[in-house]
């Protein structure tokens, strides 16, 4: 068999793949893969520029973006879910927006590089493709999703306490800086310098690094991997 058609063969192979999967996600979901379901709108909502952000008893997706605006995605056949949320002394405060039903309603904060710092209580947040020079992360009872892919940072400190815990893999990171007090973290970073203190029965699982200085209380444990 000639190589043309062998390759004009496995190319109606992977179409035929495909369109079989595209016709069982129809069926399964009612909506075509990489397109917006029929039943899902999008609703985005521009805003001012601000420095911090701080999350209180909600659920959020943030990504990086040149412009700064909220999108929700919501039901079409639903009200609009209300976004509790205001801009004052540079801070954007989002609370009690726990929007997430069965993945079909969220809310997605895009920012620039002015974001510095975020502040989260009794929340929860997926990073996602992020990128910033200084970034300062403050937990309490919260969960961070630090998505590798095209994310990195400079410089990125974290404080975690009151049974927060952040993950993370591979992420490239020169400066790490983490306190934990009473919290976890599991962090595949790749980092150049890694400080860190722990306290009140945390544990910390890292990635090895060139330079690092490991702190913690007899109630902690430190894990290093060289993977």
């Amino acid at each position: 068999m000639k190589k043309s058609k062998i390759i004009f063969i496995s190319l109606l192979a992977v179409i035929a793949m495909f369109i079989l999967a595209a016709s069982i996600d129809y069926r399964l979901t009612g909506s075509k893969i990489g397109l917006v379901p029929a039943n899902i709108k999008v609703t985005k909502e521009t805003i001012l520029q601000y420095k911090v952000l701080s999350l209180e008893n909600s659920d959020i997706r943030l990504f990086k973006n040149d412009t700064l605006f909220i999108e929700i995605t919501s039901l079409k056949d639903s009200a609009l879910p209300k976004l509790n949320y205001n801009i004052k002394n540079d801070t954007l405060f989002i609370k009690d927006s726990k929007l997430m039903q069965g993945g079909r309603v969220s809310v997605s904060i895009h920012v620039n590089s002015s974001v510095k710092a975020i502040l989260l209580k009794n929340s929860n947040l997926t990073m996602e493709h992020f990128q910033s020079e200084n970034l300062n992360l403050g937990m309490d009872n919260s969960y961070i999703w630090l998505n590798q892919d095209k994310s990195s940072f400079n410089n990125l400190n974290i404080l975690a306490r009151n049974h927060s815990s952040i993950e993370s893999v591979a992420l490239n990171v020169d400066s790490l800086g983490i306190i934990l007090d009473h919290s976890e973290a599991n962090i595949g970073i790749i980092a150049r310098k890694i400080t860190s203190s722990l306290s009140d029965s945390s544990r910390l699982y890292v990635r090895q690094a060139g330079d690092m200085l490991l702190k913690k209380d007899p109630t902690s444990s430190i894990n290093v991997n060289d993977y």
